[in-house]
């Protein structure tokens, strides 16, 4: 099965089944995501978080359009921990170098009365194969009311 997309980045992605080979390139896509959430939510390592993106990365969340490596930096810093955002039923298509995530997400706070969910919504991101591996170039969020 195939389906074609617009991405943010002016081209079109075509959505395909993963084939047998393709398991070890979703495992890697598993693996930036988790990195990016787990730096970001645990607040100790900007450098990974910022590594997650790439450097023209757009990140659109809340109504604001994050667009550089400096404002991703500021949202790292600004960020109200403790916190813990929690992706679930995610599905990762790919395309050649492009790829395509979309998952349900779960965000969690802490008070002296125990965890509570901060916001709950939908991410949908768009990835880059480079280089150096996966890497974001878009991320938008949906929050439910």
């Amino acid at each position: 099965m195939s389906t074609t997309e617009p991405c943010e980045n002016g081209g079109t992605l075509q959505h395909r089944s993963l084939g047998e080979g393709d398991w070890h390139q979703e495992l890697a896509i598993r693996s930036l995501l988790a990195r990016c959430t787990r730096s970001l939510d645990r607040g100790e390592d900007e450098a990974e978080f910022l590594d997650c993106w790439t450097d023209d990365a757009v990140f659109l969340v809340s109504g604001k359009s994050l667009r550089s490596r400096e404002e991703r930096r500021l949202l790292f810093h600004g960020v109200q921990r403790p916190i813990r955002h929690m992706m679930t039923d995610s599905v990762i298509t790919m395309d050649e170098d492009n790829g395509h995530h979309e998952c349900n997400l779960l965000v969690f706070g802490d008070t002296d009365q125990g965890p509570y969910v901060r916001t709950h919504g939908f991410y949908s991101d768009h990835l880059l194969h480079t280089r150096s591996g996966w890497r974001l170039i878009s991320r938008l969020v949906t929050k439910f009311a």
